[in-house]
């Protein structure tokens, strides 16, 4: 009879932790999207300046705008491989002129956890060009191109299985190519930061 209600003890506790295993593999939910893709849109504000010095010195603050478009994949752990296109529109403090940038980022993510809020950093680089420049420096052909160093912190939220939201601090430093003004070479740099806004569709 001991040796029954025993064996009978035994198989009540392996049906428990069975049935804990299947509810736990039923509603698990993995919220950092590992092996999916993704497109995202992002919006952003801040400020930043050029720096130009060689043969003309220069020092202009700008505020900027920002849109962006995506196409990421998640990897092991939730790091992330993005490629963005992004178009950026200056307006400048000392006369209100607008000017655009455009590029191409490549930018890694690594999250610090793999939880429903997953806070991260950012790293990457990018090429760029500066709309319009081909018209003002009569010493080159074409926009003035550049590449830049990125980097960044944010916080992914999952909301569902498709969707997740971002909010981040990026930076952003493009150093243009040299040109000449007046036979004499010269150097250009334009740091940028702000906040950014944005979400993502998974696939």
């Amino acid at each position: 009879l001991c040796l029954a209600q025993g064996n009978a003890m035994k198989a009540s506790l392996y049906a428990a932790i069975c049935g804990c295993l299947f509810t736990s593999s039923v509603y698990a939910v993995d919220y950092t999207g590992q092996d999916h893709w993704y497109i995202g849109y992002q919006m952003g504000t801040g400020t930043g300046h050029d720096r130009i010095n060689g043969g003309i010195e220069i020092e202009e603050d700008f505020e900027h705008t920002n849109s962006q478009l995506t196409l990421g994949a998640v990897g092991k752990g939730g790091v992330r491989f993005e490629i963005s296109y992004s178009k950026t529109y200056l307006e400048y403090d000392s006369d209100g002129s607008d000017e655009e940038l455009a590029g191409w980022d490549f930018d890694l993510i690594v999250p610090f956890t793999q939880a429903r809020v997953r806070p991260y950093l950012a790293a990457g680089l990018g090429v760029y060009k500066y709309e319009g420049t081909g018209d003002f420096f009569a010493s080159r052909d074409g926009n003035v191109g550049g590449h830049a160093i990125n980097a960044g912190a944010g916080i992914l939220v999952y909301v569902i299985d498709e969707l997740e939201l971002d909010v981040s601090y990026r930076y952003k430093r493009v150093s243009w190519e040299h040109f000449t003004v007046g036979g004499e070479d010269v150097n250009w740099v334009t740091p940028m930061s702000g906040l950014q806004f944005g979400g993502r569709l998974m696939f």
